[in-house]
């Protein structure tokens, strides 16, 4: 087998030609979306402090991505056809690199990239995606830490009463015919029965839910939203939502975009739900009583309220850009001790059910054994 050679060897025509192929290895549903999960909050985080690095020292975004496709495509790693995807798209159909990324990576770290690039700060921007993924690494790494335990107790659990329904009820009726259970004898057979029959219909309820919530989740708008929002996971959302809204809105204002300019390029990068907002954000901009303070003009829902009001007071002070992006770094620092208090508050619940249920199973079953024994002396 040939060895291959890095980008910097290779002429300007051959270049294309690899990094054509790159992104040809990358098309197909299937492929891409495999990619993508592959292409994770870790390895996103190493591509922007990278990327971000290379900015820093002056070298151009195309040259940066090419030495780093480079190394990947010399290891046969997937990620170079991610990157040799992002490179022919900038070079083939002559897209900013923001928007050549953008099917690969989370739409609210597009949108600071997208905004940073507007404002000619691409490395902030990235660090700014840096923040913004391993906060929410922080988020997720605190879910999934109180609540595990409780879903690994619950499959344990259920596992239990299909065990006593398969192993122990057989033989139990052998010698107590289930005509004659009684009480909670009689309960735990039938609840252990239908959890053992219609599995299927746990495993689609909690695949049709899952579904449902991915799509509801950045799509749904409609008023029952306000109280979803209210609820994990759409609460979290919302203030992941919210914290790059900030960050976005504030690195366009430093740049010296209108704020009114400012919102509308953020409406183009947004999903449904966080352009409803903004649709009402650029409402009260250009026709609402909140035109002279963008504080109260942004306040209309998306931003946490007691925030929206500090931003209110705030909106006329010259460094209020500023104060802008400082108050989504500390909301977003306070908003994942928050949530680390509400997973821990879900786990005690889930474990108070879990260990209710086990008692009340093992209370079953002692009281069955009873009524086994009372029916063998009757003999």
């Amino acid at each position: 087998m040939a060895k291959k050679e890095a980008f910097i060897d290779m002429p300007e025509n051959r270049k294309f030609a690899v990094i054509k192929d790159l992104s040809a290895k990358s098309e197909g549903t299937l492929k891409r979306k495999f990619y993508k999960y592959k292409f994770d909050m870790k390895i996103r985080i190493r591509f922007y402090e990278r990327l971000a690095a290379f900015l820093d020292n002056g070298i151009r975004i195309t040259d940066a991505l090419e030495t780093i496709c480079s190394r990947y495509y010399l290891n046969n790693d997937f990620r170079a056809y991610i990157i040799g995807n992002i490179l022919y798209r900038i070079q083939q159909d002559a897209v900013p690199y923001h928007e050549a990324m953008k099917e690969w990576i989370p739409r609210e770290e597009h949108m600071i990239i997208a905004a940073a690039n507007s404002s000619g700060k691409d490395a902030d921007g990235l660090r700014e995606a840096t923040y913004l993924t391993k906060s929410t690494q922080e988020i997720k790494k605190a879910i999934t830490g109180e609540l595990a335990m409780p879903v690994l107790l619950l499959v344990m659990l259920y596992l239990m009463f299909v065990g006593f329904r398969i192993k122990m009820i057989p033989i139990m009726e052998l010698i107590l015919p289930r005509d004659k259970w009684e009480g909670s004898s009689a309960l735990l057979h039938n609840v252990s029965s239908f959890l053992t029959s219609y599995w299927f219909i746990f495993l689609s309820i909690i695949v049709g839910v899952t579904l449902v919530v991915r799509w509801t989740i950045p799509n749904l708008v409609t008023p029952i939203r306000d109280k979803l929002d209210n609820l994990p996971p759409w609460s979290i959302y919302k203030i992941i939502c919210s914290v790059s809204f900030m960050i976005g809105l504030s690195s366009l204002m430093r740049a010296g975009l209108p704020t009114t300019q400012s919102l509308k390029t953020l409406e183009k990068m947004s999903n449904p739900y966080v352009r409803h907002f903004l649709s009402r954000m650029i409402k009260n901009i250009t026709s609402g009583d909140a035109k002279d303070n963008i504080g109260k003009a942004i306040n209309v829902g998306l931003i946490e309220k007691e925030l929206a009001g500090d931003m209110e007071d705030m909106a006329k002070l010259t460094s209020f850009k500023d104060t802008l992006y400082n108050s989504s770094k500390r909301y977003l620092n306070e908003s994942i001790e928050a949530i680390k208090v509400k997973a821990t508050t879900i786990r005690i619940i889930m474990m108070f059910i879990l260990v209710a249920s086990l008692g009340w199973l093992m209370s079953s079953f002692y009281s069955t054994i009873q009524q086994i024994r009372q029916s063998v002396k009757g003999y």
